[in-house]
């Protein structure tokens, strides 16, 4: 949430909530990707691995990247496209 201060202070740099919020998505679809890339990289030399107590096998490396890279592409065209009114 936004302070009054912060408002004005986006107003005046000609900035709305909206390019702040894109500029966040932005954030996660690198993160997203970099993430989905990780977890190609274990898949594809067949690491296994346990994370936070989740044991990670090659198959499901495999459903990781793929829903990583779904993700980042729903952010990057939610972060980086104009829409036509």
């Amino acid at each position: 949430m936004l302070r009054r201060s912060e408002g004005t202070a986006i107003a005046r740099r000609g900035l709305s909530k909206e390019t702040d919020v894109k500029e966040i998505a932005k954030f996660y679809c690198w993160w997203e990707a970099c993430h989905g890339a990780w977890h190609a990289c274990f898949w594809a030399t067949g690491t296994e691995f346990t994370a936070l107590g989740m044991h990670f096998t090659t198959s499901t490396n495999a459903v990781a990247a793929l829903v990583d890279v779904v993700i980042a592409t729903a952010l990057g065209v939610y972060a980086w496209r104009r829409w036509a009114l």
